[in-house]
């Protein structure tokens, strides 16, 4: 059920089917449930979930379309389904959405993380969500306004609420060729792994001016390449970079391998114990600190 493979169990197992399903959810305990879409980016540390939940997703719909002004066409979207078919639903009424085509998982995932691709944010369309609320035990219609949404995160990623639908809007003059991001998709798979893997383990850290001058200086960078791994807008240097500086670039432990492709990529290449990968991340973290004196985060959601 997750990308990584690590053969994690727990005490339950709901699995999400038919409309008639989603009356289990009231008997589900809200303080132990974790919600599986494409399981891209979940990483389970335990090999067994005590009074734990765990929930799939399979129920599937139809664009439901709500209304339209001058502008803008509104939308009821399912969104556990795949980015790639969720896009080729979408170009029946609109091109906004072809910047999202290289992402992988589904659409879920994409709102609660708030992810982005080429300037595109998911949260950029989205009005409202009608979901399963384990704490009050119904089901609710959240406001976009309610849900705290901003960089790589929303109040969603706490996990109270399941998503089932969401309200989107979208405009009608935007334009956009998708096979700009069909040869950008093509590029990455030759770039970055694509098994036994999360995607991309940590963010790019932010790092101060002092912090930016003394990397500058100590690794005698030109700006023509300082630009390349440094991001102004973000003040976000790339952790792909302080990796394979860092000398990390295959090493490899309790069968956990730092990428040979892509070292922001930790691959499982045969261990069954998802703590191992938590290690490889650690250690990481500290090589990181002790050389450049920076702070990573997960960018993978790690449940322990």
């Amino acid at each position: 059920m997750t990308t990584y493979n690590v053969g994690s169990t727990a005490d339950h197992f709901l699995h999400i089917e038919t409309i008639e399903d989603l009356e289990k959810l009231s008997n589900i305990n809200e303080e132990n449930i974790i919600i599986f879409g494409w399981g891209s980016n979940i990483l389970l540390a335990k090999k067994h979930y005590k009074n734990t939940s765990f929930i799939k997703f399979d129920l599937e719909w139809d664009w439901e379309k709500t209304g339209e002004d001058g502008n803008n066409l509104y939308f009821n979207i399912y969104v556990w389904e795949h980015i790639s078919k969720f896009i080729a639903k979408s170009l029946e009424y609109t091109n906004t959405f072809n910047p999202l085509y290289w992402l992988p998982g589904n659409i879920w995932g994409s709102m609660i993380g708030n992810t982005w691709s080429f300037g595109t944010h998911m949260w950029d369309f989205v009005e409202s969500i009608y979901g399963y609320d384990f704490k009050g035990k119904k089901f609710v219609t959240i406001e976009k306004k309610e849900l705290n949404f901003k960089y790589r995160y929303s109040s969603l990623i706490l996990g109270s609420c399941l998503i089932i639908k969401a309200n989107i809007r979208v405009p009608k003059n935007y334009k956009s060729n998708i096979h700009h991001y069909i040869e950008y998709a093509k590029q990455r798979i030759e770039v970055q792994p694509v098994w036994n893997s999360c995607g991309k383990y940590f963010y790019d850290p932010k790092i101060s001016p002092q912090t930016a001058a003394k990397i500058m200086n100590e690794f005698w960078i030109k700006e023509e390449e300082w630009n390349k791994i440094f991001t102004q807008e973000t003040n976000t240097i790339s952790v792909k970079w302080l990796i394979e500086k860092a000398w990390l670039k295959w090493y490899e432990k309790n069968w956990v391998q730092i990428s040979t492709l892509h070292p922001n990529f930790l691959m499982n290449i045969w261990t069954n114990n998802g703590q191992d990968i938590v290690d490889m991340g650690n250690y990481i973290k500290k090589v990181i600190k002790e050389k450049f004196d920076i702070e990573l985060i997960e960018e993978v959601r790690i449940i322990i």
